[in-house]
């Protein structure tokens, strides 16, 4: 390293590489630090940067809140009585105040789910959101961020797709049949150490008939739970450092998840790359004295469930009603959420809502739709042949032609979310996904 005092703009160089060190570098004024006490919404997309597939399989429809409850809500919904996980929200803004409950600022709060597994087209790509659905194209509309095609959508960004799973070597394990791995506000993602997964046993299903035979050994399902551990970060993205257990139980439960009942299940999460280095270092349990000592680390377990929408996906009349359709274009258009576009567009839906705050007093922060679908059918392509097919539901492990993670994830949900009726109905429509269901078929 040498000075170089005959250039003014040169603080240093070095020997090695011919690059010199700008002096006016020095000038620069550090970004000035986020407000942490600023908008939720902002940072939950400054920081967790995307767009969404779709506006989301299964949708949580909640009428007159802001945008900053509605991105809170995102980040906690793991932890409601549902114990479903939202990747996604959408808000739109009131284009106009109708009823005095009606707030400036608030609107309609959308929250996604499952809005990485149909892998279609993004409605704004066409030019046609669900903005359509509570606001007119030239109103107020989305809740935006950013002056670019993207405004108005928010994900939870996945920090292990693409090339930094492999820069991280991730080595999968329980997340094989859940590959989503995204979590708001964490540092890297969740990792999953443990999996309430039993194959359908007890019962075989007539493929003629759809019916099912039970035998002795026959025992209801329980639905499929994912449980998972993450490192939580500050408002400010940074890593907690130590903390006390009340604050440790307090970030948890404001990114959706809670303390780890007990240090062995705190061991599990060591060695899977979750941030911020805590590995070897004591961190915080829920069964640990809150002294001795009052501070520690903190990493975060957390416990979700899939949408039960099984009565409305794979019922014998969705499944004959999605067979019916034979063209990419009539399986997405009358499956999917542009039907519902098609016939509440132009703000109708929103009426609706208003309709109901004014005859039955439904006008603050009310759950219009909890997870319900959005989309029945999904159109399977397949590969080398330039056609497809149209099936029921709105997970890609429907199709014979999709990836066997997807197929046996599919599989997995329907046998212990649904049970055995509706897996029955489903193996005798789809007999190419025998494979899938182990002793059933």
């Amino acid at each position: 390293m040498k000075s170089c005092p005959n250039l003014p703009y040169c603080g240093w160089f070095t020997f090695a590489i011919p690059w010199c060190y700008d002096k006016s570098y020095v000038q620069v004024t550090p970004l000035t630090t986020e407000n942490l006490l600023g908008d939720t919404a902002k940072r939950f997309f400054n920081y967790n940067f995307g767009v969404h597939l779709g506006e989301g399989t299964s949708q949580r429809i909640i009428y007159n809140v802001d945008h900053i409850a509605c991105a809170e809500m995102c980040l906690t919904s793991a932890s409601g009585p549902a114990q479903v996980r939202c990747l996604s929200f959408d808000f739109y803004a009131f284009p106009y105040l109708r009823t005095p409950e009606e707030i400036e600022g608030n609107g309609v709060c959308v929250l996604n789910t499952d809005n990485s597994d149909t892998g279609r087209l993004r409605n704004v790509d066409e030019g046609y959101t669900d903005e359509e659905l509570y606001a007119l194209p030239s109103d107020a509309g989305h809740f935006r961020h950013r002056s670019d095609p993207f405004t108005g959508y928010y994900e939870v960004r996945d920090p292990r797709g693409g090339s930094i799973a492999s820069q991280l070597d991730y080595p999968g394990d329980a997340d094989d049949l859940n590959a989503i791995t995204v979590w708001a506000g964490s540092r890297w993602g969740v990792a999953h150490y443990q999996l309430d997964y039993v194959p359908p046993q007890g019962y075989t299903c007539n493929l003629n008939t759809g019916g099912v035979s039970y035998n002795e050994s026959y025992v209801p399902p329980t639905p499929l739970t994912f449980t998972a551990g993450y490192t939580p970060v500050l408002r400010n993205q940074h890593c907690p450092g130590l903390v006390a257990k009340a604050d440790a139980a307090a970030l948890c439960a404001s990114t959706g998840g809670f303390l780890c009942p007990n240090q062995a299940t705190v061991r599990l999460l060591n060695g899977r790359k979750l941030g911020c280095s805590y590995d070897g270092f004591p961190m915080w349990a829920a069964s640990d004295s809150p002294n001795n000592p009052n501070q520690k680390f903190v990493r975060c377990c957390a416990a979700y469930k899939d949408v039960d929408n099984c009565d409305a996906l794979y019922s014998q009349s969705n499944l004959d009603f999605c067979s019916q359709f034979t063209t990419f274009h009539n399986c997405v258009t009358y499956g999917s959420g542009y039907q519902r576009q098609f016939s509440l567009g132009f703000g109708v839906r929103l009426q609706q809502y208003r309709n109901d705050c004014a005859n039955y007093g439904q006008c603050t922060n009310v759950v219009k739709q909890d997870y319900a679908w959005r989309d029945r059918c999904v159109w399977c392509l397949e590969p080398g042949v330039g056609g497809g097919y149209c099936r029921a539901g709105n997970q890609l492990g429907v199709c014979a032609s999709s990836d066997t993670a997807s197929q046996v994830r599919f599989a997995a949900n329907v046998a212990n979310t649904c049970g055995a009726e509706a897996t029955c109905r489903v193996v005798a429509e789809y007999p190419d996904l025998c494979n899938n269901f182990p002793g059933v078929c």
